[in-house]
């Protein structure tokens, strides 16, 4: 009897640690906040922050989008975790999928974003890696400006290979009426309102999901 129990604890135990082991590590890296007061030096003022939230930078829309892509897959008993890009990233050689994340302002991605990517280039060339970007031009009813916003996850990557890249629409706030108008329509081709499609945001983290499980 004794014997019985302690062998089936022993094979508990081995289980236990081998599940745990088999267990996926996904890493979700985002902008950070910081480089909010880099954007408003150089005059990113008034109206560019109000239409694409450069005082909540890394915007709202990016950090929601993170956490996700984060939920679904603990969901899918993974572990992930989200970080800012201009922290340090503890657990990048160990995670099986890292995912890129940034909003874009003024056509340009995150700096803290390239900049974590030139630092960890080497290591992140060996790595699955999946990158996205929160645009609101992707709603743009101008030709060039939608078109334009679908290579940002590209220009996030800055160069790194990856295995996905994803442009997802944003929320774009009521910047109040002037402003929804000069702004928004004219400059822009834009509106205001929550554009974000959290159900291709879950088929995207399916998708990935999918890759590393292969």
């Amino acid at each position: 009897m004794f014997k019985t129990a302690y062998l089936t604890a022993i094979l508990l135990t081995i289980f236990m640690q081998a599940s745990s082991s088999q267990t996926k590590k996904i890493l979700i890296i985002i902008g950070s906040a910081a480089d909010s007061a880099r954007a408003e030096k150089k005059g990113i003022d008034a109206v560019s922050s109000a239409t694409m939230q450069i005082k909540g930078y890394e915007g709202e829309s990016t950090i929601e989008i993170a956490d996700s892509i984060k939920a679904y897959f603990e969901k899918n008993e993974c572990s992930a975790t989200v970080v800012r890009s201009d922290e340090p990233a503890a657990g990048i050689t160990e995670a099986d999928l890292i995912v890129i994340g940034s909003s874009i302002v003024a056509g340009s991605p995150n700096k803290t974003v390239t900049a974590f990517i030139d630092s960890n280039r080497t290591i992140l060339s060996k790595k699955k890696v999946a990158v996205f970007a929160a645009c609101a031009f992707t709603t743009s009813s101008r030709k060039r400006k939608k078109a334009r916003s679908q290579k940002y996850a590209d220009k996030v990557a800055n160069g790194l290979s990856t295995i996905s890249t994803y442009v997802f629409a944003g929320y774009i706030p009521d910047a109040g009426g002037f402003l929804n108008f000069v702004a928004y329509r004219l400059m822009f081709g834009v509106h205001h309102g929550d554009f974000r499609d959290w159900e291709l945001i879950e088929r995207w983290s399916k998708y990935l999901l999918e890759q590393i499980n292969e």
